[in-house]
């Protein structure tokens, strides 16, 4: 489908989940490039908890990335984002995180 980050965006803000296509590897094996991925809406509710390993629909640096959260303090962030390899994006505040994604069977 290979959604632009504005619809994404435009449909996680109706709490619809997204379906899309995954682009590039900095996330393989977890994710691979062309694999179908779900994007559950990230609405910030206490009851929303996200942990280290959780691969997330993020802004970051003026782009949106799907990558994970490899360190964290305390529940409600800050979080260090990086790809796979722990090569770190930056870091970010909970209200930079918009879902949470999961990769679908290949």
């Amino acid at each position: 489908m290979n959604l632009s980050d504005h619809q994404t965006l435009s449909i996680l803000a109706t709490g619809q989940t997204v379906i899309d296509v995954a682009n590039g590897k900095s996330m393989e094996p977890r994710i691979i490039d062309g694999q179908r991925i779900m994007i559950e809406p990230f609405q910030h509710r206490e009851d929303q908890l996200l942990k280290v390993g959780d691969i997330v629909f993020v802004a970051i640096k003026g782009k949106f990335l799907h990558h994970q959260i490899i360190e964290m303090k305390g529940s409600r962030g800050p979080f260090v984002i990086g790809n796979i390899h722990n090569k770190i994006d930056g870091i970010v505040t909970i209200d930079k995180i918009y879902g949470i994604v999961k990769p679908l069977p290949k």
